[in-house]
């Protein structure tokens, strides 16, 4: 696992390099012209300049601004959901995400809002209104035990859902 995540960490350097420099040498094409052979196309100028800053303004982080996508769940007004959700954390071994909301869909998920690639932020987690009365709770937990840990699952995990299986079995 370090591996693989080692391995992203050098694509990621590796891709903003090569953009860098395919918008550097863009650049140097026109400059080169003009000071070496004195004069300026401009067709080739406009080519690389817009070349250049496509690829640099391609490079940059946008700005995503968070909207409520729905009513905001607190735990003093749904404490029972709330309970329900921290043991779901805790069995999963992820945090609690530091917002509820309750939103329109069919959905249950976890989403990192704010930060810079992925460092920083907050967890915000949406939950579909109709969920809790359409599905059963055992698919209920299921469910959100999957929207808390996407993708996220640790060693830890893995090994705390062995030892479940190997207790489960020893029990049959």
């Amino acid at each position: 696992m370090a591996a693989r995540a080692f391995l992203a960490v050098l694509l990621t350097i590796g891709f903003y390099l090569l953009a860098i420099g395919l918008a550097i040498a863009l650049l140097a094409v026109p400059y080169l012209e003009w000071t070496d052979l004195h004069r300026l196309n401009l067709r080739i100028t406009i080519f690389c300049l817009a070349g250049a800053a496509i690829i640099l303004f391609s490079i940059l982080p946008t700005v995503e601004h968070f909207r409520a996508p729905g009513e905001r769940a607190d735990p003093q007004s749904h404490p029972r959901l709330f309970a329900e959700l921290g043991a779901i954390a805790t069995a999963v071994g992820e945090p609690l995400p530091e917002e509820v909301y309750l939103v329109q869909d069919l959905n249950a998920a976890v989403r990192q809002r704010g930060g810079i690639m992925g460092l920083g932020g907050r967890r915000v987690m949406l939950l579909g209104e109709g969920i809790a009365w359409n599905e059963p709770v055992g698919a209920l937990v299921v469910l959100l035990g999957v929207a808390l840990s996407q993708g996220r699952l640790r060693v830890r995990t893995q090994k705390r859902l062995a030892a479940l299986r190997v207790r489960r079995a020893e029990a049959r």
